[in-house]
């Protein structure tokens, strides 16, 4: 499915932040003279969990400011991802996209974590990220952070290739009345609007907003995709910071995504789902805290606490999750050469799922948690040398005990270069439908034809036999794993020139394949309106393959003139996945083409 281009489909974007322009002008200024000069000094907190600067971190990072975002055009998340080098944007259908980081490309991108405001919204039953569920309001986000690489020593399992930080402003940054709205022939309409005001001690923003996307087009027929779909979403945020510097936040947030239907599956399996739906709905909500206390020793400790309550109705299954999240983490003062921290979490979710024919499961109510406890030490070696080494220990229901370390090293001569380097270990924890569920649907045309003529010989099956496929998950299913090794670069050129290049090499085992298990043949008294009845061929899920893969990520800012910037990005990327001996290679052979090997883009602004 492919859209048509954003830019026939706006035809008005209307943002007004109302504020005092001449503050607007002089805030605008600040931020021009910062990013001409001080680029380096941006500071992040997704690296090492504590607030450092971007000359300072041995990952590969990349920050979309708020500017970028303003300056973007764009209207959701993943438009905006398109700029950063080394992540691969697809758009699937109207609402549907496919999101990832140095490979594995697929709707259900299942190395990639994303997190807002610090709350996971990574699913467990596919292993990935429904995007139409997520949109935090643009106009409020302060800036996203995106770490290209492992991200497990700190962020846990499936932080495999990388970590997206989303980051929303507080209340206090965002007074008075801000609205943005739009329309045009595909983006049939959008309004966003938010109020920020003072209540005592505290600030609070609340916000709205609703958005109306028409139908794609089908690449196939040229005509209507029929995968319309409106989100609405509410919620607001308050920050509290008391004499003490104590600082509280508490946010809610509330989306409803309602689209149509374009799933296209075997007949057969559709007169098998009693109630096959031509629409889609998924209610979404979730309540977070945060409580961050310095000491006057220096230490310090931030807890933070979140439930996020999802339910979801698609063709073929509804669930319905319920997640609670506590994080703790301690900060140590500088103790010599050292800069500790160390954190627990403990995270306990409740699934009641509702399959079908098409789409099975084999326990539809699974209560499960998952523990962990990480620590990081930040080595000061000499003024100009630091070394990084992180452990996370992780415990759950799913894979029990899992190590995921890493090590960095980083080399700052002065205060515009640095170079980098990290090995790290990291793992993904397999998914509900990879140890449990039975999924049913059409096959390739060759296949059929290739299971029609071997049914034939075999056992007299019809040539004009309907064909569907079983693929089923296993009990003993592996967790994936993976061991990177990336050297980095950045470097202020001058005041107008900046340049941060990463290499990388990546080791993957246990990857998932889908193993064959033979087809068997439904006599037509269960395939009612099928006389000759249905074969149905068989696979099951697997670890047989291993895979390495290997690549360079670029990205360039220039400042041409101090009113216009050129912001460059290219990356290559190159995948040869290895199946273990004697296997098919079904599952596999896709890896090595699914992802572009080449991927560049320039940005003027």
């Amino acid at each position: 499915m492919t859209t048509k281009p954003p830019l026939a489909a706006v035809a008005m974007l209307f943002v007004v932040p109302i504020c005092s322009l001449a503050s607007a002008a002089e805030s605008f200024d600040q931020l021009l003279n910062f990013e001409l000069d001080q680029l380096m000094n941006t500071k992040v907190v997704s690296a090492t969990k504590r607030q450092q600067t971007l000359s300072g971190t041995a990952a590969a990072m990349h920050v979309i400011s708020r500017q970028d975002i303003r300056r973007s055009g764009a209207s959701d998340i993943p438009e905006l991802l398109r700029q950063v080098p080394g992540v691969e944007v697809a758009r699937i259908n109207a609402s549907t996209w496919a999101v990832t980081v140095r490979g594995f490309q697929g709707q259900f991108a299942n190395k990639l974590l994303i997190l807002i405001d610090g709350r996971s919204v990574y699913s467990p039953l596919f292993s990935g990220v429904y995007w139409d569920a997520q949109m935090p309001m643009l106009e409020f986000i302060e800036r996203i952070e995106v770490i290209r690489g492992p991200g497990s020593s700190l962020w846990g399992s499936n932080a495999v290739n990388g970590v997206i930080n989303i980051i929303t402003r507080n209340s206090a940054d965002t007074p008075g009345v801000t609205l943005a709205m739009g329309t045009g022939n595909v983006e049939e309409g959008f309004i966003r609007v938010g109020a920020g005001f003072e209540a005592g001690p505290s600030t609070t923003r609340t916000y709205a907003q609703r958005r109306s996307v028409d139908d794609s087009i089908d690449q196939a027929s040229g005509g209507s995709a029929q995968d319309a779909y409106i989100t609405s979403a509410v919620g607001f945020r308050s920050d509290l910071q008391t004499e003490s510097l104590d600082q509280l936040s508490v946010q809610a947030n509330y989306l409803n995504t309602d689209k149509n239907n374009n799933i296209q599956t075997h007949p057969f399996v559709e007169t098998q789902i009693d109630e096959f739906q031509a629409s889609n709905r998924s209610d979404n909500a979730n309540v977070l805290a945060r409580w961050h206390h310095p000491y006057s020793n220096g230490d310090a400790f931030e807890f933070q606490a979140y439930v996020d309550w999802v339910k979801r109705e698609e063709t073929t299954y509804r669930f319905k999750r319920t997640t609670v999240d506590f994080d703790y983490q301690y900060n140590i003062k500088p103790v010599g050469a050292h800069q500790l921290t160390m954190g627990a979490s403990y995270r306990f979710t409740s699934d009641d799922f509702a399959g079908s024919y098409g789409l099975e499961m084999t326990n539809n109510d699974l209560d499960y948690d998952q523990s962990t406890l990480f620590i990081q030490d930040e080595i000061q070696l000499n003024a100009q040398w630091a070394a990084v080494f992180g452990i996370k220990t992780e415990y759950s229901t799913i894979t029990h005990f899992q190590h995921q370390p890493s090590a960095r090293l980083l080399w700052t001569p002065n205060n515009d270069l640095s170079l980098w380097a990290a090995v790290s270990r990291a793992i993904r924890t397999p998914s509900r439908v990879e140890r449990a569920m039975t999924v049913r649907a059409g096959l390739d045309e060759a296949v059929v034809a290739e299971v029609q003529q071997l049914g034939n010989l075999s056992f007299g099956l019809p040539l004009d036999a309907d064909v569907i496929g079983a693929l089923s998950g296993q009990p003993d299913y592996k967790e994936e794993s993976v061991i990177s090794w990336e050297i980095g670069y950045r470097h202020q050129i001058n005041r107008s020139l900046f340049l941060d290049v990463t290499t990388y090499y990546n080791d993957y085992h246990h990857l998932r394949t889908f193993d064959s298990a033979g087809f068997g043949y439904l006599p037509p008294s269960v395939t009612p309106g099928f006389p000759s009845g249905v074969t149905v061929v068989q696979y099951n899920y697997g670890n047989q393959t291993d895979a390495h893969s290997t690549g360079v990520e670029l990205s360039a800012n220039w400042y041409v003139l101090d009113a216009w910037q050129l912001k460059f990005a290219y990356s290559y990327h190159n995948m040869v996945a290895e199946p273990y001996r004697d296997h098919s290679g079904l599952g596999i052979r896709e890896l090595s083409t699914q992802s572009p090997l080449h991927q560049g883009s320039v940005r003027s602004q």
